[in-house]
């Protein structure tokens, strides 16, 4: 079996050029997560490579007992936008409620008179 080395990484492979480099060397990358799933047989390692790839995963290197899986991390706008909001949201009214203050504060303290004594 010929295997193909590259110095790229595995996360800088796109889908369709991982599927043309079947038995390319994928080496680990720093901050990757790698998980080891333990099959009975060929079938069940069919079924379980159709659940992860269902989960978004792309199918990076592929033999007769083992076969290796990708997934990159992908920005969630959605989660961002939340995120910025729920952070922003907190600063608006604060900045609403010190907007309605007066700017000046003043208390006035006077004398009567009774109770005063003049010499």
């Amino acid at each position: 079996m010929t295997q193909i080395t590259t110095d790229k990484s595995p996360w800088d492979f796109e889908p369709d050029e991982a599927r043309q480099r079947p038995n390319a060397i994928f080496r680990p990358v720093a901050g990757s997560r790698i998980q080891n799933i333990p099959v009975d047989n060929a079938n069940a390692m069919e079924q379980v490579i159709t659940t992860y790839i269902a989960q978004g995963f792309v199918v990076v290197n592929k033999t007769e007992t083992s076969a290796t899986l990708q997934k990159k991390k992908e920005f969630k706008l959605v989660w961002a936008v939340i995120g910025f909001v729920l952070c922003l949201l907190p600063l608006l009214i604060y900045l609403i409620v010190y907007a309605t203050q007066p700017d000046v504060e003043v208390v006035q303290i006077q004398i009567t008179g009774t109770g005063v004594a003049r010499s």
